[in-house]
């Protein structure tokens, strides 16, 4: 049988439909096919991710999706900060390695830290912010739960770690 060199088999284009279908269900979930409606977007430091600024009013499935990312990019943050430290303490332990390798992992636990605060900051707004417009309960206990972790875990950092003086 003589097949045209353009057809394709049909598992392979219900593969490539399945693909596609997929694509746009993932941008829309990202927002990427939402019109921006006025909301500016800033680029934050971890993996380019953008945070968007708290929204006032529109649906709850919305917050809620915009609740999760930030929570998905604490988790992360958290993560990067565990790992950073945790290379700093091993290179302390071992003593190795030394000048310019040491101080580009103290900069990365430091990174890491500041990454972690933004992370927090904006997940805590965020929480804030859907609280203020009114979401339910039943979608906001999750975050809330997180938020008040968050906040007694800041509670605790700054007891373990009370402010420097300033210089005199």
């Amino acid at each position: 049988m003589v097949r045209h060199p353009l057809s394709i088999e049909p598992a392979l284009a219900i593969g490539f439909l399945v693909f596609c279908l997929w694509g746009a269900h993932t941008a829309a979930a990202d927002g990427f096919l939402e019109s921006s409606g006025g909301n500016s977007e800033a680029k934050s430091g971890l993996n380019g991710q953008s945070e968007s600024t708290p929204h006032t009013g529109g649906h709850p499935e919305n917050l809620v999706t915009r609740l999760s990312h930030a929570q998905e990019r604490l988790d992360k943050a958290e993560l990067y900060e565990v790992t950073a430290l945790k290379s700093l303490r091993k290179a302390r332990k071992r003593n190795y390695p030394r000048g310019p390798a040491l101080e580009e992992l103290r900069q990365n636990a430091a990174r890491s830290q500041v990454e972690r605060d933004a992370a927090e900051e904006n997940f805590l707004r965020l929480v804030e912010g859907a609280r203020r417009d009114g979401l339910p309960t039943r979608f906001l206990s999750s975050f809330l739960d997180r938020a008040e972790q968050i906040e007694s875990l800041r509670a605790a950092r700054a007891a373990s770690f009370p402010a420097r003086p300033g210089p005199n």
